[in-house]
């Protein structure tokens, strides 16, 4: 049984980017997602097991979404163009199909003056009142990085000794590895892991280190979300 929560998912994130203690670890999808395969599968899972469906269950579960940076932008895009200029293609796998980038704008800048000269989006660009909610200016001084666990040079633990001071971290459930092919006490262990190192002084929103991908354990996608909620879960007066 889950003890109850103390904390909106805005207090317990807010809490973490200042790198305080919050009644459990914040949970995120950030640059992340289920691809179409794996959502009909933990679809599935859910309802059979849980007597839930995904939407349900992730909206209940997740505190930090994800932001598209084309919501709000005024200029207008072409079809298949981000506001930095990638253009992007879609690549079958199957089943159905990634974007992967066909047209790297800076791909032939040899000099720092190639780099001044490409139309970089600027705050001016976008149209704030089309955000939900209100936008506050978070206070706290410090980036958010995201891990993508077994990256190199991106040992968690490492990361946290030598920026955890200034940095916050995202992710680092790896979708490559544990997740996809790891026992469910395994996706645990890590999960857990990832949380002592991590989330030590505040600094750290869970979540997955990139898109769920197809033939992913149902299983251990939710032990990794389970656990999130329960592990080192204390009372914290807001």
């Amino acid at each position: 049984m889950r003890i109850k929560e103390t904390l909106s998912s805005r207090e317990r994130v807010k809490l973490a980017l200042e790198h305080k203690e919050t009644d459990r670890v914040p949970i995120s999808m950030i640059c992340s997602g289920f691809n179409p395969p794996i959502h009909a599968a933990f679809n599935d899972y859910l309802e059979k097991e849980h007597k839930t469906d995904l939407n349900t269950y992730i909206s209940s579960i997740l505190d930090a979404g994800e932001f598209r940076h084309t919501e709000g932008y005024k200029p207008k895009l072409s079809t298949g163009v981000d506001i930095w200029g990638v253009k992007r293609k879609p690549v079958s796998y199957g089943s159905g199909s990634y974007d992967e980038i066909a047209f790297y704008p800076l791909a032939n800048a040899k000099t720092p003056d190639d780099i001044k000269k490409h139309p970089w989006p600027s705050t001016g660009q976008f149209d704030y009142s089309t955000y939900p909610g209100s936008i506050e200016k978070l206070k706290s001084g410090r980036d958010i990085y995201i891990i993508l666990s077994n990256a190199k040079d991106m040992d968690p633990i490492a990361l946290k000794s030598q920026y955890g001071d200034r940095l916050c971290f995202e992710g680092g459930i790896c979708v490559q590895k544990i997740l996809p092919f790891g026992t469910e006490e395994e996706v645990i262990d890590e999960t857990k892991k990832l949380i002592d190192v991590l989330s030590k002084n505040g600094g750290y929103i869970l979540g997955p280190s990139h898109c769920i991908q197809a033939g992913t354990p149902p299983e251990n996608i939710h032990s990794m979300f389970e656990t999130a909620l329960s592990y080192k879960k204390v009372e914290i007066n807001s």
